[in-house]
């Protein structure tokens, strides 16, 4: 007797279709909030706002580009709108072997992954 191959009916219960994948880069996958409080530290000092990085960390970091900027700058609207997309560009435009408080520079391998140092010590989570 030939064998049968399993049906759809009964592949049903030990298979089903992933819906959605939902990731939290900043902080879980990224390390990336040295490269946010340099490219904010260089965007506010140059509108006359300096950033400490004890601000950053203690208060801003975690919230929204529209967030941390509107409330930092007091801008809405348009104004806010160019800002977000200035922040948004700006690691591209950071030097390629530019450290950035001890950590590599933005690169696509350091988008995405855990960044090491020079060294090459991975930074903690």
């Amino acid at each position: 007797m030939p064998e049968s191959k399993p049906s759809s009916d009964t592949l049903a219960p030990r298979m089903s279709a992933t819906r959605a994948v939902a990731f939290d880069f900043n902080g879980t996958l990224s390390h990336d909030e040295p490269i946010l409080l340099a490219v904010y530290r260089e965007m506010f000092s140059a509108r006359g706002r300096p950033l400490s990085a004890d601000d950053y960390y203690g208060t801003l970091a975690g919230l929204s580009e529209e967030a941390i900027i509107g409330t930092c700058l007091g801008v809405e609207g348009e104004a806010l709108a160019e800002l977000v997309e200035e922040r948004i560009e700006a690691p591209r435009r950071l030097e390629p072997d530019r450290a950035v408080d001890g950590h590599a520079p933005a690169t696509p391998a350091s988008r995405t992954s855990r960044v090491e140092d020079r060294e090459g010590h991975r930074s903690p989570r």
